[in-house]
């Protein structure tokens, strides 16, 4: 009876994806939306079906796959789509899928730091749902500011039941490893002048942008100082000569990148600071003496590498002399254009009429304001500032309940940093300092970009505070935890 029972389980694990398959077949010379839609609601279903083990790192494999292409490729790979459907909203199903089927939902829900997201996500869900109707898929792509937040909640919930800090330090060793040579490329290709029309047709100019990479780079720079690089690789992976080659590529991608974004050169300056400060500052002379190398002829040559602003250390310093309001006539255009806009913003909240609601998700702020930059295509939506864009999308309780979440993810991270460290737990204590480092590089840069509104920067933005919040909540809770008791991995 049993072996018939087995035998009708195998039966129809394999008739009703037949079955489903012709009928998607029929469909999609009709309606290839439609067709879309029930292919992606079958791959959910069979996720479901699976062991916890299969389901899992298939989740995991697709993450770092999406984590990777909008690091390494941004906007070109943000495009890839399926209908209406973006790869970012396609990653997310199937990460909740997974997460609703296996991961730890009570333990994740006892956080405070949950609760805030939860709060913040309502709220955003009540200043979305009336604009749909008028605007759309626009109010859907405009909410991704709070929508995302899922990627937290759901990283959080797998990582707690089944994931592992060591399995996390391991995949992000390989994405630094990735990295950092194709910034080098990248620079080589503009320096030398390779590649031509290739070049420009895979990666149009805009495509990687300068802020997005300066934030990897802080986090790179705080993974190799605080020595988690070695932590996750092999005896023979931790010569010298290795640690000076990671700081030179590094080195070289910071003054290529870094000059030419004032809010990506201020993410990658405040995560230091704060690694600086919390970490021992021995880890750190080889960076030191890296930028030295590479700032000195830097100085002299001033290499033309055809951006827009100069690659010199006198222009790291003009950048950061624009944010504290020195009036550089080569940046004074674009500062007073952005502060004109916030104190719009700033005028109709906190002392207007959308004190409470602010204008929502679907309305295009820069045609509503009167700051559009792209007249023809109407491409600027927000403004330079993820902080005030959401003030201006869902008001001062908007704003409010995020800046609780973050202070409470803040203080909450920096309490187990230092509670870590007392217990010499030298291990977990450099992966909080990671994603602390990382987490202020993320809210240092929205400051100045259009950066956690899009999959680019917002995907990431969560998945790291995913992380974050594991850690949280792993120390508050009993059971079978994976995080537990691993000090040093």
């Amino acid at each position: 009876m049993t072996g018939v029972r087995l035998l009708d389980g195998r039966l129809a694990a394999i008739v009703v994806p037949l079955i489903a398959a012709v009928c998607l077949a029929c469909t999609i010379a009709f309606n290839p939306v439609a067709a879309i839609v029930g292919a992606g609601c079958l791959v959910l279903i069979s996720l479901c079906w699976q062991p916890a083990g299969i389901s899992i790192r298939t989740a995991g494999l697709l993450m770092a796959f999406l984590l990777a292409g909008y690091a390494l490729l941004g906007r070109t790979f943000a495009r890839l789509n399926a209908g209406p459907v973006y790869i970012g909203e396609i990653a997310l199903a199937v990460l909740l899928t997974t997460a609703l089927a296996h991961g730890d939902w009570g333990a994740v829900w006892r956080s405070w730091v949950t609760r805030l997201l939860v709060l913040f996500a309502l709220w955003g869900a009540v200043r979305t749902a009336p604009f749909l109707s008028t605007y759309g898929l626009d109010a859907l792509r405009d909410a991704a500011v709070w929508g995302y937040g899922a990627f937290s909640v759901a990283v959080a919930g797998l990582l707690i039941r089944h994931g592992s800090l060591a399995v996390v330090i391991r995949t992000y060793r390989k994405f630094g490893a990735l990295f950092l040579p194709w910034l080098v490329l990248l620079v080589a290709v503009r320096l030398l002048r390779w590649g031509g029309a290739v070049t420009q047709e895979l990666l149009p100019e805009g495509s990687v942008k300068p802020g997005d990479v300066s934030v990897h780079l802080a986090g790179i720079a705080c993974f190799v100082g605080s020595g988690l690089h070695r932590r996750a690789s092999s005896a023979h992976a931790r010569g010298w000569l290795t640690e000076w080659l990671i700081w030179g590529g590094w080195a070289v991608s910071f003054f290529f990148f870094g000059t030419q974004n004032r809010g990506g050169l201020l993410s990658i300056l405040v995560a230091l600071w704060l690694a600086l400060g919390l970490w021992r500052r021995g880890a750190w002379a080889k960076a030191l003496y890296i930028g030295l190398a590479v700032m000195i002829p830097l100085a002299i040559l001033e290499p033309d590498l055809g951006t827009r602003r100069k690659v010199s250390p006198q222009q790291v310093v003009a950048n950061l002399l624009s944010v504290a309001g020195d009036p550089n006539p080569s940046f004074e255009g674009t500062r007073q254009w952005r502060l004109s806009w916030w104190r719009k913003i700033r005028d109709y909240t906190l002392e207007g009429e959308y004190f409470w609601t602010g204008k929502g998700f679907g309305v295009n702020l820069a045609d509503e304001d009167g700051f559009q930059t792209d007249p023809l295509n109407h491409s600027l939506r927000s403004p330079h500032n993820g902080h005030l864009t959401i003030l201006a999308r869902m008001g001062v309780p908007g704003l409010t309940l995020w800046v609780l979440l973050q202070a409470a993810f803040g203080i909450g991270l920096v309490r187990e940093f230092l509670r870590a460290r007392r217990c010499s737990a030298e291990g977990r204590a450099a992966v909080i300092l990671w994603i602390l480092v990382y987490w202020s590089a993320f809210l240092a840069n929205a400051a100045f970009d259009v950066y956690l509104e899009g999959p680019q920067g917002g995907i990431w933005f969560w998945t790291v505070l995913g992380i974050g919040l594991a850690i949280l909540v792993e120390r508050r809770s009993a059971g079978n935890i994976a995080f537990a008791g691993a000090r040093n991995f």
